[in-house]
């Protein structure tokens, strides 16, 4: 956490990320990267990054 906020978790295969509306836009256009829906209330700012994803970053 920073500043009381969630920076990012693993949620299972998912990380979800904390990016920030500048860079929000710039991660939407990833194949691997989708918006964060939680509790059916989608999230600005934040991401869920799949599997292939998490293995290209780490690679």
């Amino acid at each position: 956490m920073i500043l009381g906020s969630t920076c990012y978790d693993i949620v299972g295969e998912t990380l979800m990320a904390r990016v920030g509306l500048e860079q929000y836009f710039v991660c939407m256009e990833l194949s691997y990267a989708r918006e964060m829906d939680f509790t059916g209330k989608s999230l600005r700012g934040l991401i869920d990054v799949d599997l292939r994803g998490l293995q290209k970053i780490m690679s």
